[in-house]
């Protein structure tokens, strides 16, 4: 049966190996044995289901085919490169939910014979898809995240493939090797280590994908894990993916995103007739926005941005990393504000500034493990709740991390760094601000009011804390001096 007992056997990738990427607990344990990749079977007939899939219509792998007679769900890394996808069953990375889509109804008779070979019960695929990959395509090294990834087994069947594609693994990019998927073979690939792909041939290859939910009474963390809920969507259902989750878009919603987007392009038309006649003085205004946590969520929020806002200019406002993770510990700790302020605030009630700080070093084993590895640090902040800003204490202050992973997305020249020390003065901080304004492009101005604002009093750090903190965050104040040379500070 498809069972841990089968898989130690076996030599199949192990659950408890995919809590975390393969490179980070080789980092850590550099004499683990994991299994990137695996044979299951070499004996399953796939000659009709692959006849059926190159008989297709070339519309029929189109988005605008799916959107209106399946459902239209997005696989962000996969489409940036073309890979095509008719997609029958899929969840929400937490596992809560599996959705059955119209393509199932089609394709089941083809696809559960497939299944009952290998013993696989129904109630535990949580996804099934066929991925067209064209040819002349890579695939990056990359690997899989979510908390789905530990709680399944990532299966390929191919269908259509040729000696030219090139799939490689291993425990981290530099021991990646190849491995054969040969059509009629059933191959376990460990999601959680580093793979690649490039179709080398002149057509696009064809592989089934799907995922097997481990058995409800196995658990990864000492805990069973609750059943997803099964739901089946009907065709043109749209949907958003946010965060990690599916959100069913009801029509009344649909009605009034369309009107609304129909207004804005209406808008957006006239605004360009206007643009095109009309000349107007230098930009002296520009639209602000304040959110530090964009630095620490990292490469979803770049990504994004870089899409929407690719000449935003960022301040980037540090200061001494231990002050900061003890002034945002009184923040969230303090007993008085709003009845919302207090609920964001639950995560840390009754907790002293060791309890948070012990905890946040347990999340961050993985990037102490390698401390200059962005993907480990990726996996932390990943890892981190969206819902409230009580967490990270110390993550936050692993600032040569964070810049890091902006400066793949952004030129380092659209990013300022100010050290908030050097706003010590009234006349320093009306320095500062002159530097912003010239970085900013806007004409100078002068300060009226530089007092500290948001300001509480509390208790001074113990000691014993502090010196465990400096010695913590030695070697990353050192990659911050590294990555900016010219950025003064005095943190030890």
């Amino acid at each position: 049966m498809w069972a841990d007992q089968w898989i130690l056997k076996h030599g199949v990738p192990r659950r408890r190996d995919k809590r975390r990427p393969s490179e980070v607990l080789v980092a850590e344990d550099p004499s683990i044995e994991l299994v990137c990749a695996t044979t299951r079977s070499t004996s399953v007939d796939v000659s009709k289901l692959q006849a059926a899939l190159l008989s297709l219509p070339e519309d029929r792998w189109s988005e605008e085919y799916q959107t209106k007679h399946n459902v239209s769900l997005r696989r962000p890394f996969h489409d940036k490169v073309g890979v095509n996808k008719i997609i029958c069953i899929f969840s929400d990375n937490h596992l809560e939910h599996v959705y059955m889509l119209p393509e199932w109804t089609h394709w089941q008779p083809l696809v559960a014979p497939i299944f009952e070979h290998l013993q696989i019960p129904l109630d535990r695929v949580v996804r099934c898809l066929f991925a067209r990959m064209p040819p002349k395509t890579l695939i990056p090294p990359h690997h899989d995240n979510g908390p789905w990834v530990a709680r399944t087994h990532r299966i390929h069947v191919p269908l259509v493939t040729y000696p030219e594609v090139e799939f490689k693994s291993g425990r981290d990019e530099a021991s990646m090797e190849r491995y054969a998927f040969n059509v009629g073979t059933v191959v376990e690939l460990n999601n959680a280590a580093k793979h690649s792909v490039y179709n080398g041939a002149s057509d696009w290859r064809i592989h089934m994908i799907f995922d097997v939910l481990a058995d409800p009474s196995e658990a990864v963390d000492g805990a069973a894990s609750t059943a997803p809920i099964v739901s089946t969507l009907q065709a043109g259902q749209l949907c958003r993916q946010v965060r990690g989750r599916v959100e069913l878009v009801t029509e009344l919603d649909q009605t009034s995103t369309e009107a609304a987007t129909k207004v804005a392009g209406e808008l957006l038309v006239q605004l360009k007739k206007r643009l095109s006649r009309e000349t107007f003085d230098p930009l002296t205004m520009l639209l602000a926005d304040s959110t530090p946590s964009y630095l620490l969520y990292g490469s979803p929020v770049a990504q994004r941005m870089r899409q929407l806002l690719p000449s935003t200019r960022f301040i980037v406002v540090l200061r001494n990393p231990i002050q900061r993770a003890y002034s945002q510990y009184h923040m969230t700790a303090d007993p008085h504000g709003t009845p919302h302020q207090l609920a964001m605030r639950k995560a840390v009630q009754g907790k002293s500034f060791q309890d948070v700080v012990d905890e946040d070093l347990r999340r961050l084993q993985g990037v102490q493990a390698a401390p200059t590895s962005l993907e480990a640090f990726q996996a932390y902040a990943d890892a981190l709740p969206q819902d409230h800003g009580s967490h990270s204490y110390l993550g936050r202050g692993l600032y040569a991390l964070q810049l890091r992973i902006w400066f793949q997305h952004f030129p380092r020249d659209q990013f300022l760094v100010l050290n908030v020390d050097a706003m010590d003065t009234p006349e320093a901080t009306q320095t500062t601000l002159h530097h912003v304004c010239q970085f900013l492009r806007l004409p100078p101005f002068t300060l009226q009011d530089s007092a500290r604002q948001n300001t509480r009093a509390y208790a001074p750090m113990d000691d014993a804390i502090r010196d465990s903190l400096r010695a913590f965050y030695a070697p990353y104040n050192a990659m911050l001096h590294d990555l900016l040379p010219d950025f003064a500070f005095s943190w030890s």
